[in-house]
């Protein structure tokens, strides 16, 4: 058994789904309870455009699994990932729907900090992203990010699962228009939804609807260096160097030791043709930090560049 199953993951990786499909039947016979090669039968059935096998295949595994006691999270975690990875969106929000509640119960509360728990609001994400439904697919996405708590760099995993769900919204603004009324409404905004929905129209190359959508972003987390740096980029696909010294001004002021802001800020005036505040900017550097060999350092390299 083992020889096989290693078997199918190699076809698989070759993407020669055919040639699998006899062996995970003879796998199923061989161990029926075991959802892993139910569910890369449907994918391989799926890789051939075989929707009719497909759907009798996933048929076939939820009447096995509903019966004898087997309706457990581990099949129905494995049932619901093969709905996801074969575009079977509906059947995956139905499993998702009871899947959640079932983790949720087993962690009793204590849900923060559970990757399982999160990959399934992402799988739901996606499966409701691939079915239009942008409100409920931003929402599970929204769950999967704040389940992670404070582990920063799993949550930014998360986020760009929630970026990939406003990539595929067939209508962003439509969207945008729902959070409008529902800050209006609630009169609390999501800056984490704010800030990606701002970046998905920066990537869409509309600077306008990103600053829009960012600018709100950054009244609730005005420390946000990576909201900063989003408009800053709007102001520049803009080409308007005003709106970008004064987003990069406001910058320096939320992090007044962050030397590479003033370099920044400097530049910017010099290309508006403003030598005097762009020489106040680059003496700033110093200024930030004066008892750091770095910032010296800087601006030397800038009296350097200046052939000072």
């Amino acid at each position: 058994e083992s020889g096989q199953a290693i078997l199918v993951l190699h076809l698989h990786d070759r993407k020669r789904y055919a040639e699998s499909i006899p062996i995970l039947r003879g796998l199923i016979d061989l161990r029926a309870d075991a959802v892993q090669y139910r569910a890369q039968l449907m994918i391989a059935y799926f890789q051939t455009r075989d929707p009719d096998k497909l759907r009798r295949t996933l048929t076939a595994a939820d009447k096995y699994f509903h019966e004898g006691n087997r309706w457990q999270e581990g099949n129905l975690a494995g049932l619901a990932r093969a709905c996801v990875d074969t575009s079977l969106n509906e059947e995956a929000v139905k499993y998702y729907a009871e899947l959640i509640p079932l983790r949720n119960r087993v962690l009793n509360g204590r849900v923060t900090g559970d990757g399982t728990l999160s990959e399934y609001y992402r799988q739901l994400a996606l499966a409701q992203g691939g079915l239009g439904r942008t409100v409920e697919a931003v929402d599970a996405a929204s769950g999967s990010i704040v389940v992670w708590g404070q582990d920063q760099v799993n949550r930014n995993n998360a986020v760009e699962v929630l970026k990939q769900v406003l990539r595929q919204a067939p209508d962003l603004e439509k969207y945008a228009a729902y959070l409008d009324k529902q800050a209006a409404d609630n009169g609390v905004e999501n800056p984490i939804v704010r800030k990606a929905l701002g970046q998905v129209h920066l990537e869409k190359n509309n600077p306008t609807a990103a600053i829009r959508h960012l600018a709100v972003a950054l009244e609730v987390q005005p420390n946000d260096r990576e909201t900063h740096e989003a408009i800053v980029s709007a102001y520049d696909l803009l080409k308007d160097g005003t709106g970008a010294v004064r987003q990069v001004l406001a910058a320096t002021e939320l992090s007044r030791r962050d030397i590479a802001l003033y370099e920044n800020l400097g530049n910017r005036y010099l290309a508006l043709g403003d030598k005097g505040q762009a020489e106040r900017a680059y003496l700033s550097i110093a200024e930030a930090l004066p008892d750091e060999s770095e910032s010296h350092a800087l601006l030397a390299g800038i009296r350097q560049r200046q052939d000072r």
